[in-house]
């Protein structure tokens, strides 16, 4: 299947993921092990859930983005007990390179307090 991003920076996001060698281009991702465990890899490991990071923590999500839901913020709270969620506005699950401004002025403070 052939994915065509309109988004330039999105495309070249996902261009980092090519090599070349010898004359040949290839994927750097391991794609068949990526594709055996894929179930597992969204999978928060069950052993931490009883236990919980107590220092400051930043998530970062695409406002357009499935994979962190607002009714998963209340779990994420719990284990990580000093945390803040920042939503990137119109911007899906890249956030970092769809919307790379506002993807800075959300770090760069976190990183600096």
């Amino acid at each position: 299947m052939i994915c065509i991003y309109q988004d330039a920076g999105i495309r070249a996001f996902l261009l980092t993921n090519l090599a070349e060698s010898q004359g040949k281009i290839y994927w750097k991702p391991n794609l068949a092990v990526l594709l055996e465990t894929i179930t597992g890899i969204g999978a928060f490991p069950s052993e931490l859930l009883s236990k919980s990071f107590t220092s400051p923590t930043l998530f970062i999500r695409g406002g357009n983005s499935p994979y962190v839901m607002d009714e998963d913020i209340p779990g994420m709270k719990k284990l990580f007990t000093d945390c803040k969620v920042d939503t990137i506005k119109d911007a899906g699950h890249w956030p970092h390179a769809e919307k790379v401004n506002d993807f800075l002025a959300s770090l760069v403070p976190f990183l600096n307090s």
